[in-house]
């Protein structure tokens, strides 16, 4: 069932996405905050939360549903048995959590600022075609002393060349929030 969702998400996304106007992403800046208030991000305009995400990732698409961000925070005590360093964290989310999303996606390494705390990262941008309809963004996987983030940022083409800058703009906002629990809960 786990494989299914993501699959369904996928193509309400890809339906969404290729049937909305052309606006640009624009408005004042609000913060979102995963369920767990363990990660935020400032994004401008208005953006509406998926109620069902779990509670470590922010699933939110913006108002006239052409954009969509997604922002993952695992502390790694959750998932020091799986990676234990950036690259296998990176390895990981693209096989389990981005897999669904970016399976058919035209990939390639790109540079995105990231926060202070974020002691490595590495990015890479993405093209989906649909047809004649194209879905572009960038993925952005972080490493803190504490967590991983997965940073997934798309919208349609003529969107995200109207404001692409101000998704990539919007990672040197994301927070870490003091409710993370702390790596002593693993189980080393």
């Amino acid at each position: 069932m786990k494989k299914i969702i993501p699959v369904i998400l996928v193509l309400v996304l890809t339906l969404g996405l290729f049937s909305c106007g052309s606006a640009s992403i624009s408005g004042e800046s609000t913060t979102y905050t995963n369920a767990a208030g363990s990660v935020s991000i400032d994004l401008p305009g208005k953006w509406t939360a998926d109620e069902e995400a779990s509670d470590d990732t922010l699933d939110v698409t913006y108002s006239n549903g052409a954009a969509q961000v997604k922002l993952q925070c695992l502390a790694k005590g959750q998932i020091d048995y799986l990676a234990n360093d950036l690259n296998a964290y990176a390895d990981y989310s693209m096989v389990n959590t981005l897999g669904d999303y970016l399976a058919d996606a035209e990939m390639a390494d790109t540079e995105i600022s990231v926060p202070d705390f974020i002691k490595d990262s590495k990015a890479q941008s993405f093209t989906l075609q649909n047809g004649g309809d194209t879905v572009e963004g960038f993925v952005v996987f972080m490493e803190s002393a504490r967590c991983y983030y997965t940073c997934i940022a798309m919208a349609t083409g003529e969107v995200y060349d109207a404001s692409g800058d101000k998704l990539m703009e919007s990672v040197l906002s994301i927070k870490e929030l003091t409710e993370i629990p702390s790596e002593e809960a693993s189980d080393e």
